[in-house]
């Protein structure tokens, strides 16, 4: 079965409070713009774990995991999760960064030291206007609903957010730039932030997360 796919655990009284709220406040699927659920069925079967890893041609020394391609229902619901609100699709995009988060420990290999049980998950952050715009951060209500739901490997590792970057300059929205362009365009833009107080990084690894 799709893991996007969750049987309804409501009491029967929760779900008729649910119907009640879609009488006041309809929900669309994001997905499809079907009525009554934030990612319909029909999205939830469409939406494939496809793990991909990659070395960015601009930054060869990093390697890259995503859990699906950036098309179709992903695409538009990324899109509506960033731009107009849709916080409840968090849960949805949970399931993809934690598929992206396991390829990624799970080929970890570092001969000189031993492999870090604490990993932190930090979230690029976004520009100070964008945040200003949308009122939120969405990428870090993804990294939480993650580590809400996680139990995969919970005795193996620790995985917690931490946000280790800053914003250091102002940026431009890259969604219609050039790849030179984007790479001029955030080149020195991000900082070092001050670690929190046991979350330091030479203690641990760091998973860098980003949404597409």
């Amino acid at each position: 079965p799709s893991p996007f796919v969750h049987e309804d655990s409501r009491s029967p009284l929760r779900r008729a409070l649910a119907e009640l709220l879609d009488l006041a406040w309809p929900v669309t699927c994001a997905g499809c713009e079907r009525w009554s659920t934030p990612w319909c069925e029909a999205c939830a079967r469409a939406t494939r774990l496809e793990l991909l890893r990659v070395r960015p041609s601009l930054a060869p020394h990093l390697v890259v995991h995503a859990a699906t391609p950036f098309e179709g229902a992903v695409r538009r619901g990324v899109t509506v999760f960033k731009d107009e609100g849709r916080s409840d699709l968090a849960p949805v995009l949970a399931v993809l960064l934690r598929a992206a988060v396991a390829a990624a420990l799970a080929e970890y290999v570092d001969g000189e030291r031993p492999i870090p049980r604490r990993w932190l998950l930090t979230p690029v952050p976004s520009s100070p206007a964008a945040t200003r715009v949308r009122g939120r951060f969405p990428l870090g209500e993804v990294v939480r609903a993650s580590l809400h739901s996680d139990r995969a490997g919970a005795e193996q590792r620790t995985l917690v957010e931490a946000s280790l970057l800053r914003a250091s300059r102002r940026t431009v929205d890259q969604s219609h730039l050039t790849r030179a362009q984007r790479s001029a365009n955030v080149a020195g833009a991000f900082a070092l932030a001050s670690a929190r107080e046991g979350h330091a990084p030479e203690e641990c690894g760091v998973v860098l997360v980003d949404d597409v």
